[in-house]
C-alpha cells in the first residue's frame, strides 16, 4: 500500500475542463483560492495518470446532468457568480 497525498488542480476559465490526475483519485472539494477555482483530490502519487472531465455550470444555465456526478459549488467575484462543478462519469 502506498502513501496518499492531497493535490490541487486549477480549473481553467472554460465550461469543460479535462484534468490529468493519478488513476483512482478521490475528489475532496472544489473551492476558490486566490480568485481561481481549484479542485482538491486525495491521490496515490505513484498511480498512472488518467484524464478526467469536469463541467462548470452557472446557476440558471441550461444543462443536461445525465452521465454527470455533482462535485460541489463555488462562488467567484465576491459571490456575484455561482458555479456548480460536475464530473463526467458516463457517456
Amino acid at each position: 500500500m502506498s502513501n496518499r497525498q492531497i493535490w490541487k488542480y486549477e480549473l481553467r476559465d472554460a465550461q469543460i475542463n479535462t484534468v490529468s490526475m493519478p488513476r483512482g483519485a478521490c475528489i475532496l472539494s472544489v473551492q476558490v483560492q486566490h480568485g481561481k477555482p481549484m479542485v482538491w483530490a486525495l491521490v496515490d502519487p505513484k498511480a498512472e495518470a488518467a484524464r478526467r472531465t469536469f463541467h462548470v455550470v452557472g446557476t440558471g444555465w441550461d444543462f443536461e446532468p445525465e452521465g454527470m456526478a455533482y462535485v460541489g459549488t463555488f462562488q467567484v467575484s465576491n459571490g456575484e457568480l455561482v458555479f456548480h462543478l460536475f464530473e463526467q462519469v458516463g457517456p
